[in-house]
C-alpha cells in the first residue's frame, strides 16, 4: 500500500511538472507571436502591368507597424543608378485643385498615415507620375522606409511592366500629300 502511494505521488508529480512545462512553452510561444505581430512589415509595391506614354501610373507601397518617425521614401533605378525622387505633396490650403502631378515636377509623392497602438503607425505612401517612353523604358522604381535614426527598415523594387505603344503612334505613318493635290482642280 505504502509503494502503491509512492508511485501515486510521483504520477501526479510528473503530471504536474508536465502541465508546467507546456504552460511555460504556451506562453513563451504566445509572446513571441505577439512581438511578431508588432514587428515591422512592408507589402510588395502594387501598379498597373501595362503602361503607355502619356498616361498616369500610380505606384503604391504600404508600411505596417512602422515605429514613430518612420519616412517613406521613393527612387528610380535605371542602369545600375539609383536616383531618389523627390515630390513632396503640394498643401492645397487656397482650397485649389491640386493637380495630379504638379506642372514643374515629374513626380508626386503622397504618404498617408494611420496611428496604431504603442506608438507604431501604418504608413501608405503613393507615388504618381505620367508615362514618358525614353524615361520609364527599363526604369525600376524603389520603395524604402526608413526609421526615425536613418536605418532602412524595408525596402522593395517594381519592375513587372511592359510598355505599350502611345495611340498616336501605333499603325502605319500616314502617307505624305502634295500640298497641290489635295486643292480641288479649278475650273
Amino acid at each position: 500500500s505504502e509503494g502503491a502511494q509512492v508511485s501515486v505521488l510521483v504520477l501526479v508529480a510528473s503530471v504536474l511538472v508536465s502541465a508546467l512545462a507546456v504552460a511555460a512553452i504556451a506562453l513563451f510561444l504566445y509572446k513571441r507571436s505577439r512581438a511578431a505581430r508588432r514587428t515591422f512589415t512592408m507589402s510588395d509595391i502594387v501598379g498597373p502591368k501595362v503602361w503607355a506614354p502619356g498616361e498616369y501610373v500610380s505606384l503604391v507601397c504600404i508600411g505596417y507597424h512602422c515605429p514613430a518617425g518612420t519616412e517613406a521614401r521613393w527612387a528610380k533605378c535605371q542602369n545600375k543608378e539609383v536616383t531618389p525622387i523627390a515630390g513632396g505633396d503640394p498643401a492645397g490650403s487656397d482650397g485649389e485643385e491640386q493637380p495630379l502631378v504638379p506642372l514643374n515636377a515629374l513626380y508626386k509623392v503622397q504618404t498617408q498615415t494611420l496611428p496604431l497602438a504603442k506608438g507604431s503607425a501604418t504608413l501608405a505612401t503613393t507615388l504618381l507620375f505620367r508615362v514618358r517612353r525614353s524615361e520609364d523604358l527599363g526604369t525600376r522604381y524603389q520603395c524604402c522606409f526608413l526609421s526615425k535614426d536613418g536605418g532602412t527598415l524595408g525596402t522593395k523594387e517594381f519592375g513587372d511592366y511592359t510598355l505599350r505603344p502611345s495611340a498616336h503612334t501605333q499603325g502605319p505613318a500616314a502617307p505624305a500629300v502634295d500640298p497641290a493635290a489635295a486643292r480641288p482642280a479649278e475650273e
